[in-house]
This record gives structure tokens, C-alpha cells and sequence, in this order.
């Protein structure tokens, strides 16, 4: 479903956490600044595949 999983740069880390910081689920900036959390980036296969994936923002459904 996902290839190329890489963990993301410090510069990647600290512009999700700067975004993240600002939004309702704040409190995974919290857990990626502490740690607790790993950010990682890939590459969705499909939109099928995009859509079946979990999101900190809860489920996208299916794309079209």
C-alpha cells in the first residue's frame, strides 16, 4: 500500500509540528516534539490505497 517509507528531515518534522500546532489535533505536535511519535513519509500506491489510510485527522474514505 505505501512504498518508500523514509523518516522525515528535522526540517520536514518541524514544519508538520509547526502545522499540527495550529489545527484541533494538536496534541500530536506535542507527541512527535516529545518524541512518543515518529513521522515517517511514503508514497500511496492509488487514491483506493489513499483512502483506506488512516489520517490524524481520522478516516478520508474512499477517493475518487
Amino acid at each position: 500500500m505505501i512504498a518508500n517509507v523514509a523518516r522525515c528531515s528535522r526540517a520536514e518534522l518541524e514544519s508538520q509540528i509547526a502545522y499540527l500546532a495550529a489545527t484541533p489535533v494538536r496534541a500530536i505536535a506535542a507527541a512527535l516534539r516529545e518524541g512518543s511519535l515518529d513521522l515517517k513519509k511514503g508514497i500511496v500506491r492509488s487514491l483506493d490505497h489513499l483512502g483506506m489510510l488512516k489520517t490524524e485527522f481520522g478516516r478520508l474514505g474512499p477517493l475518487e
